[in-house]
């Protein structure tokens, strides 16, 4: 019985110690064409997009995103690829090298629709692109990798993420503070619900696909 607990304590603190680099993975292609921004991210972290979009060989920038329902956003704009891309250019990012792609006005699966709106921004404007990076942040990129992977899958693009470094809580003791706490568990239950749930919304996006050609 002791023994089993303490297997059990050693699982838990193995968990622990690992979920967060888990999620907040690092998985850049070098080779990427395009860097997707999801514009609801702090400005600190959109300046972090910048800074890897200078120091790499993007075309360009595409900010993402749908719908703001929340309050306290500074600039008068309706959705987050646009308060993404003012934000950026507000930083001095040139104009001509951010692109911005809303979302429908989903209230939930709203990466899911980012990346359904990116996708076919591709395929409207003639896909030419072998490689995207997603710029994220912290916890949220295993599942937007995830989700970004599979609906990009058609199109045969290679799909890689960077985290940016979360603003509000040390990543080292996440599990000190309730910030932390929040992004990790909120996270891991966004990652299986996208591999679970998403399934099925994944197999009718590429039913309704094949119905088109």
């Amino acid at each position: 019985m002791c023994n089993y607990a303490l297997s059990l304590n050693n699982l838990f603190l193995a968990i622990v110690m690992t979920i967060y680099q888990f999620l907040a993975c690092n998985k850049p292609i070098y080779t990427a064409e395009i860097l997707v921004v999801e514009g609801w991210l702090p400005e600190l972290s959109l300046k972090s997009a910048i800074e890897e979009f200078n120091r790499s060989n993007y075309r360009y920038i595409v900010a993402t995103g749908g719908f703001i329902r929340e309050r306290g956003i500074k600039h008068e704009v309706t959705n987050y690829a646009d308060f993404a891309a003012l934000s950026m250019m507000s930083f001095g990012f040139d104009r001509n090298l951010i692109i911005t792609v809303s979302a429908s006005n989903a209230k939930w699966n709203r990466t899911f629709a980012s990346a359904i709106a990116f996708k076919n921004w591709l395929v409207n404007r003639g896909n030419d692109i072998t490689a995207v990076n997603i710029y994220t942040y912290s916890t949220h990129a295993r599942k937007s990798i995830e989700i970004y992977r599979r609906i990009l899958a058609p199109l045969n693009i290679e799909v890689g993420v960077i985290s940016s470094h979360p603003v509000d809580f040390d990543p080292r003791k996440w599990f000190l503070c309730k910030k932390g706490m929040k992004w990790v568990i909120m996270e891991t239950i966004g990652y299986f619900y996208a591999l679970l749930v998403y399934q099925l919304r994944f197999q009718r996006h590429a039913q309704r696909n094949d119905t088109r050609r």
